[in-house]
């Protein structure tokens, strides 16, 4: 990927994590994680974290999702 300048599994993890936070309009944040691939709910609250700086909690909450 060096289009784009980041490792393949990075991007990849940023694709995953896009498609969870927007599956949380609709579901709760586990079946957004398995939506989106994740292995469990708590590989998705960490990658969340990390990359976002919120847990699924906060963006469900309505903190940025609205």
């Amino acid at each position: 990927m060096r289009d784009v300048g980041l490792p393949i599994r990075t991007f990849q993890l940023w694709r995953r994590l896009l498609v969870a936070v927007a599956a949380l309009s609709r579901l709760d944040a586990t079946g957004a994680a398995h939506a989106a691939g994740f292995a469990d709910l708590a590989h998705f609250s960490r990658t969340c974290r990390r990359m976002l700086g919120y847990s699924p909690t906060e963006l469900r909450s309505g903190l940025l999702l609205t």
